[in-house]
């Protein structure tokens, strides 16, 4: 084990990252086929009061940026992290993994006239489920893209990559979708 040096920062800095502290961002970059949306959709931090200075094991830099903390000779899952606004959305990138995430807080519910999702490749179109739980959608995929559903907990319930599961999608109680692709396609919705 690595004992972490006391990281003294200034309270500002400290009430940024409590503020964050729990709160979810979901992944927001990345191709439509990568595997980051089947296994691990958010990223979660957390500060401890027993531990001012520090934001899941990395150290506190200012109120946007925090480093790996440890030394870890081969260390393949550390994380450096900057916040950003983009479009009056908090961004999270994990620099070091050329990862951007999205804050849960600027993630629209579902609108319930959507019939179509313009795509932007680099560019997830998140949605809570909101007032459509228990409803089901019927989409029309282009071949470059994806959908898919998350529960309340985050688990995936479907994809569009799932076999035999057709473009009929369940909307589960307080869960998430998410539409990707490349930049001119777009996925029709029947709602």
């Amino acid at each position: 084990m690595q004992r972490l040096d006391a990281n003294p920062v200034s309270a500002s800095a400290q009430a940024a990252w409590d503020a964050r502290s729990c709160k979810k961002y979901y992944v927001y970059d990345l191709r439509y086929s990568n595997v980051s949306y089947l296994e691990m959709p958010s990223y979660t931090l957390e500060t401890f009061p027993e531990a001012p200075g520090y934001v899941s094991g990395m150290k506190i830099l200012d109120e946007t940026q925090a480093q790996a903390a440890l030394v870890m000779p081969g260390g393949r899952d550390l994380r450096d992290i900057t916040f950003r606004q983009e479009n009056g959305a908090e961004l999270l990138d994990v620099t070091n993994l050329a990862m951007t995430y999205i804050s849960e807080d600027a993630i629209p519910a579902l609108p319930s006239d959507l019939s179509e999702v313009q795509l932007h490749s680099k560019q997830a179109a998140w949605y809570s489920i909101g007032e459509a739980e228990n409803q089901t959608l019927t989409i029309d995929i282009p071949e470059h893209a994806a959908v898919y559903v998350y529960d309340s907990y985050d688990r995936m319930t479907y994809s569009s990559y799932m076999a035999g599961y057709g473009n009929r999608i369940p909307l589960p109680a307080g869960g998430k979708i998410v539409f990707l692709g490349l930049d001119g396609e777009t996925i029709h919705v029947v709602q």
